[in-house]
């Protein structure tokens, strides 16, 4: 069984204070398997060389674009990125034939990140889903994980609490708006989940933001996550 990820959001507005938080982390004596996600803003504004300044801390990276675009942009964007050497990027499921001829083009690169279809927003709910689908949530997700897959993704992005409807995939799944049990935030994220109940549903990476960098201590922040994550692993291993 691959080691699980948790990937810290680097989501303060202010270029220095997350290269700072970055650094902090990484040299921190932690017991777990962690990097850091770029957003696309700060990786406009900021540039390559924020992006190589993350990734010199020696974590994995994963750089946050939700990219929807011709296979020429999309193909171009993650040969920069594998340069770069990044860890991860997305695409949108519903980008379908682009990410095909996308994932055809860079077939015989080897050093590229791992694109990951995105199925589904956490801000959005049942009623969206109905409203513009006239499926299900759980139903619109399988639909665009499975799209995902055959258009060559190599893994799928998606809500932790509809873990369920893609159980059947056997491809890495990312969830963001990770929280700890009866933990809240200020964000608006509708669709979230525990660390630990991500990881016995099915999860093999995890993305933390507010709680990890706005904590007032990071590291035991971090620690708790990971704490989490290897009690999960633990059963999911017993």
């Amino acid at each position: 069984m691959a080691e699980k990820l948790l990937y810290v959001g680097l989501d303060r507005n202010e270029k220095q204070p997350n290269l700072e938080l970055a650094r902090r982390l990484a040299g921190s004596v932690l017991d777990g398997n962690f990097g850091f996600k770029i957003n696309l803003d700060h990786a406009l504004m900021w540039g390559e060389g924020y992006i190589k300044e993350v990734v010199d801390t020696g974590k994995d990276v994963f750089v946050d674009l939700k990219m929807n675009n011709g296979p020429r942009t999309m193909g171009n964007i993650i040969r920069w990125l594998g340069k770069l050497c990044i860890a991860h990027t997305n695409v949108w499921a519903h980008s379908e034939s682009n990410l095909a001829k996308t994932v055809a083009d860079l077939k015989e690169e080897t050093d590229t990140p791992a694109v990951l279809g995105v199925t589904f927003y956490s801000r959005w709910d049942e009623a969206y889903a109905q409203k513009h689908h006239r499926m299900s949530l759980g139903d619109l997700i399988s639909h665009w994980a499975q799209t995902a897959v055959d258009n060559g993704a190599d893994g799928i992005i998606l809500p932790a609490n509809h873990l369920n409807a893609v159980a059947d995939l056997n491809i890495p799944k990312l969830c963001p708006a990770i929280r700890l049990a009866g933990e809240t935030t200020a964000s608006r994220q509708v669709q979230t989940n525990s660390p630990y109940e991500a990881i016995v549903a099915g999860a093999d990476m995890l993305v933390v933001g507010s709680p990890i960098h706005a904590a007032q201590n990071p590291e035991a922040a971090l620690q708790k996550y990971l704490g989490e994550i290897a009690r999960a692993e633990s059963e999911i291993g017993g």
